[in-house]
């Protein structure tokens, strides 16, 4: 991987020097937009912008996994972008409100000029979207004049399941779009300047083992010690009907 990231060339046509890198306990080094490192529990290579497309062409390597993707959209000729980002607001609201299942946030940041910012979801869930000006952005600059940004941001198994619709049956910018409109599409959001491409249709994720183990956790702090007092008082039975539980201990109930 290292000897592979060493012969990228740059944009300019030159190389990449290798320096030394360390990010949450890993330790290892950085080429270009190559990161690898390593930590007593396993290793980690990240990858973004052309270096992420070459290594998504190969496939994934036998044994690998991916913990986390980041797909991203710049759509240019919008002169006025906070009216996009403002009407996207809109949509990720109206489409929240039709949710059965805990609803995902929705936050619209207003620079006052200096560039507007919308987040749906939290960075600790599956699926996190950021839509933002670009050209007023940290990283953005001149060159995004009127140019909106549409970042979603995969972890876990959405995150691995994106990834192999994005290569299977072969990887290209057109399924890549499409993975990307489906997830943007699971917020509401219908992103400007995309055409006649077709979004995706992302099946809704099974519990992660991470949420059981949160979820049995509560269980254990928050309500075994009410079951336990209410049942050393003696409603035992009133316990278990209220839990869905008495037929598993009285049959004929």
């Amino acid at each position: 991987m290292i000897e592979w990231a060493e012969q990228r060339p740059l944009n300019i046509g030159g190389k990449d020097f290798t320096k030394p890198w360390a990010w949450q306990g890993y330790i290892g080094y950085k080429i270009g937009q190559v990161c690898i490192g390593e930590r007593p529990d396993g290793c980690i290579v990240r990858l973004e912008g052309k270096a992420a497309h070459e290594w998504a062409k190969a496939g994934l390597p036998t044994g690998h996994n991916i913990t986390r993707l980041d797909i991203a959209l710049t759509v240019w000729g919008i002169p006025n972008q906070s009216e996009v980002i403002a009407r996207h607001n809109v949509e990720g609201v109206a489409h929240r409100k039709t949710l059965q299942s805990r609803p995902f946030a929705v936050r619209l940041i207003d620079g006052n000029g200096d560039g507007d910012t919308l987040y749906l979801g939290s960075r600790s869930s599956e699926q996190f979207v950021r839509v933002y000006d670009k050209e007023r952005s940290p990283n953005g600059g001149k060159q995004y004049k009127t140019a909106v940004r549409y970042e979603c941001e995969c972890k876990e198994q959405l995150a691995l399941s994106a990834y192999q619709r994005c290569v299977n049956p072969g990887y290209s910018a057109t399924s890549c779009l499409s993975i990307l409109t489906g997830l943007l599409a699971r917020r509401g959001i219908s992103p400007v300047g995309i055409g006649s491409v077709q979004p995706a249709i992302i099946a809704p994720s099974i519990a992660h083992i991470s949420d059981l183990e949160s979820a049995l956790s509560w269980l254990g702090v928050q309500v075994r010690p009410t079951v336990a007092r209410l049942m050393a008082e003696g409603y035992e039975e009133e316990v278990l009907t209220a839990l869905g539980l008495a037929r598993l201990f009285n049959p004929g109930y």
